[in-house]
């Protein structure tokens, strides 16, 4: 038996985020930030918004973003 799908405020603040600030996030991304790094919750769910047609889930091959504990140019007027 096919279980029904509930949209929830969460999903409503992701959705709200993708179409009007980022279009693009991270699953370790979204599991930090809103389900409490909970990566195989988030994963489904991101899996049940997909296949509600909510959103578009891609493969995409990155690294991740270095750690800078400086700044990589300084500048100041006149330079």
């Amino acid at each position: 038996m096919a279980m029904s799908f509930r949209f929830t405020v969460r999903d409503e603040e992701i959705l709200r985020m993708l179409s009007l600030y980022s279009r693009v996030v991270g699953q370790r991304q979204a599991s930090q930030h809103w389900y409490n790094g909970d990566d195989a919750y988030c994963r489904r769910r991101m899996k049940q918004l997909v296949s509600e047609g909510l959103l578009l889930s891609a493969n995409v091959r990155a690294r991740p973003v270095p750690v800078l504990n400086a700044p990589l140019i300084r500048w100041q007027p006149g330079d």
